[in-house]
């Protein structure tokens, strides 16, 4: 790293002296200081002074003062790198577990082309590789086993298009809810939403499943992509069909157990899906999840078009708006309800209660316990911390059912900022990064070179969130 990049990361990372960053909007200027977790307004010339080191008049030198009198301002950098739950890691694995995720089928009926299975991506391709029943029981066996401190545990199907292997599905279901002991097993999954025929729906209901449909808006832009395997044939009419069928035969099961994702192209317009999903009778009682094409292992990346970075932003904007007018969840744009909750995530961390500082031992934001909150076990076998991680390298792998998790890999993943201590320690953002397994892998191993790829946008991303936040608490939002 030369001079000048030096001088950039110490300036984008806040590396030396107080451990604090300054940010604005068009009408306030705040301070984030790590430390204490808190985020105030300050004056613009003690903005100008953190911002570019501009001198202080005596006014601007009390005010400095008076900062450092309350307990901000602070160097603390933690200086060990240890998660704070390493030591209790054995236990979770062996006692805590909760969820497990049962690759039943790598194979679809679909060829959507942003699907990790299209092709465009490094880490998965389509097979007609199937999970057989008795890897099945293995798994779920290995859940009951490592879950008995866990009141509640959940077991999700995946694909692939998981329903499929309904045969399969049908038949976890009923051995699990044999083997559980009496606790309550949640069943799960998500579905292109083509095979949710008539014949299943009873076995779905009687069972309480959680599904998740991926509709991608009104028919043009879902079948864009979204095409019957070796064919040109769209596939939203066969979904919406399927879908008003579960709503006219099972309304409360609709209503309560139906939840919509939509992967967002940026190359459509963001009002025509969004208009098309808010405003649609058929989705007015259900959840409305959405998220943009993934850029994880991919091999080419999206290319945005005019209006939608525009057109997103403003429905943001226009959320918030609503939320702060108290409008009721119907004139919100519900499909960013999502983004809206990293924001009340803020809320609730600036809400514990004042920090004196970092401790001396500790790790950043980002790794969640491996394999306890999701549990991924592939169709060949092999188990991974969740299924948003690269099934080809070996940086993912927790293990298999013939041999058990790895504790040792499983402690890896969980320190992961071990691989970059000098990178993370001076990040301002080092509470709020959510950088995982997902985002260090580059294939082959853990990467501290693949890791500093997603860095700058993860910090652009939590600014924005606390200008967010600050933005709407100066307003007069209530996030109790």
């Amino acid at each position: 790293m030369g001079n000048n990049e030096k001088k950039e990361y110490r300036k984008q990372t806040g590396q030396g002296g107080p451990f604090i960053h300054v940010m604005q909007t068009s009408r306030q200027k705040y301070l984030y200081d790590v430390n204490t977790n808190e985020v105030f307004g300050i004056s613009d010339e003690l903005y100008e002074y953190f911002k570019e080191g501009r001198p202080l008049d005596e006014s601007g030198r009390e005010s400095l003062h008076r900062l450092k009198e309350q307990g901000y301002l602070k160097e603390n950098r933690t200086r060990i790198v240890e998660h704070p739950l390493t030591e209790l890691l054995e236990y979770y694995l062996n006692y805590k577990m909760s969820h497990l995720v049962l690759q039943v089928t790598q194979s679809c009926n679909l060829r959507c082309e942003y699907c990790v299975y299209s092709g465009a991506y490094h880490n998965r391709g389509h097979s007609e590789q199937r999970m057989p029943f008795e890897m099945a029981k293995k798994g779920i066996e290995y859940l009951i086993a490592h879950s008995r401190d866990s009141g509640r545990i959940g077991i999700s199907f995946y694909g692939g298009e998981p329903l499929l292997a309904f045969d399969l599905i049908q038949d976890c279901v009923e051995y699990s809810k044999r083997e559980a002991e009496g606790r309550r097993v949640d069943f799960h999954f998500t579905t292109n939403g083509t095979l949710l025929t008539e014949e299943k729906l009873p076995f779905l209901v009687e069972n309480q499943f959680s599904i998740l449909i991926s509709l991608d808006g009104p028919e043009p832009i879902h079948d864009r992509h979204r095409k019957f395997a070796g064919s040109s044939k769209g596939s939203h009419q066969t979904v919406i069909q399927n879908i008003k069928r579960i709503r006219a035969l099972y309304p409360e099961f609709y209503r309560s157990n139906i939840r919509f994702n939509t992967v967002l192209d940026p190359q459509n317009s963001f009002a025509d899906v969004e208009q098309y999903m808010t405003g649609e009778e058929l989705f007015r009682e259900n959840r409305l999840l959405c998220n943009i094409i993934s850029d994880m292992y991919v091999k080419r990346q999206s290319v945005y078009g005019e209006v939608f970075p525009a057109e997103y932003e403003y429905g943001i904007c226009s959320h918030y708006l609503a939320m702060l007018e108290g409008c009721e969840e119907d004139h919100r744009f519900r499909m960013l309800q999502n983004y809206a909750g990293q924001i009340k995530r803020i809320a609730e961390m600036s809400q514990v209660g004042r920090q004196e500082c970092l401790s001396e031992r500790g790790h950043r934001g980002g790794p969640c316990l491996p394999g306890v909150r999701k549990l991924f076990l592939s169709a060949d076998g092999f188990f991974y911390p969740c299924e948003q991680v690269s099934e080809s390298s070996k940086a993912s792998l927790l293990g298999s059912l013939e041999s058990g998790l790895d504790l040792e890999k499983a402690g890896a993943l969980l320190n992961l900022e071990r691989y970059t201590p000098e990178m993370c320690r001076d990040c301002w953002a080092y509470r709020y990064c959510n950088i995982c397994i997902a985002r260090a892998d580059d294939g082959e191993r853990i990467s501290a070179s693949y890791i500093g790829r997603s860095c700058a946008f993860m910090r652009e991303s939590v600014e924005n969130d606390l200008l967010d936040y600050c933005t709407l608490r100066d307003l007069g939002y209530d996030f109790g």
